[in-house]
C-alpha cells in the first residue's frame, strides 16, 4: 500500500521567506511614503498661504476696507499671520464701526471659515510664519519667515 503524503499549506521556511520579503519592502517604501506625505503637507501650506493673500487682496478691493487701511498710521496697519497656531489679524481693520461693515478678520472668516483651524502642518513650515503686511501704498504682500521665539 502506498502512503500518500497530503501536504496542505506552507512550510515554516516558506512563511519566513515571505515575511522577510515583506519586511524589506516595508523598509524601502516607508521612507518614501513619509516624504510623500510631508510634500503633500508643504504643498497644502503653500496653497493656504496663497489663498489667504488672494482673499486679503479681494477684501481690500472693497472701497470701505481699503480706505480704512489707507487711513491707518504706517506702524498701525494690520498684519495677518499664518503659522502652526492658525491665522491671526492684528490689529484688526474696521472700516467705520458701522453695522453693515465687517472688520478684516470677520471678512476673512466669512470666506475661509474659522481662522484658528487653518494651520501650517508641514515640517517645512512648522517653525515659520507667513506674514501678510501692507506697504506704504496699502498693497498687501506676504512672505515666509522664521517664527520669532516668545
Amino acid at each position: 500500500m502506498k502512503n500518500k503524503m497530503n501536504n496542505k499549506g506552507f512550510s515554516l521556511v516558506e512563511l519566513i521567506i515571505v515575511i522577510a520579503i515583506m519586511a524589506i519592502l516595508v523598509g524601502v517604501l516607508a521612507p518614501q511614503y513619509i516624504k510623500y506625505v510631508d510634500r503633500s503637507k508643504t504643498s497644502k501650506d503653500e496653497s493656504n498661504a496663497a489663498e489667504l493673500l488672494n482673499n486679503v487682496n479681494i477684501i481690500c478691493a472693497d472701497e470701505d476696507m481699503y480706505s480704512a487701511i489707507v487711513l491707518m498710521e504706517e506702524d498701525a496697519k494690520p498684519e495677518i499671520t499664518f503659522n502652526k497656531d492658525g491665522v491671526t489679524v492684528n490689529p484688526d481693520a474696521d472700516p467705520d464701526d458701522t453695522v453693515d461693515d465687517n472688520s478684516l478678520s470677520e471678512e476673512l472668516e466669512s470666506v475661509l471659515g474659522d481662522l484658528a483651524e487653518i494651520k501650517a502642518a508641514s515640517n517645512t513650515y512648522k517653525d515659520q510664519t507667513y506674514t501678510i503686511s501692507f506697504d506704504e501704498n496699502s498693497v498687501p504682500s506676504g512672505d515666509w519667515a522664521e517664527t520669532p521665539e516668545e
